[in-house]
């Protein structure tokens, strides 16, 4: 037997979901680092700094100036 599915509707749109047994989001980070001279990496880097912040991640912005690299 083949059903026609009505226009624009979604296959999935009848199923609900049961939130009250959905596991809780891990937390996530994201480290953005800038090398800059004139200023403009540090507004682009404090801009993905806000936009990562909106998306939920727990965000650093750091110059790399203040960073030890080792290894």
């Amino acid at each position: 037997m083949h059903v026609r599915q009505a226009r624009n509707q979604h296959p999935c749109s009848d199923l609900t979901v049961d939130r009250s047994k959905a596991s809780p989001l891990k937390p996530r980070s994201a480290l953005v680092l800038y090398g800059t001279e004139t200023g403009n990496a540090q507004d682009v880097a404090e801009e993905v700094g806000r936009l990562t912040e909106r998306l939920r991640f727990e965000t650093t912005v750091i110059d790399l100036d203040s960073v030890e690299l080792v290894g």
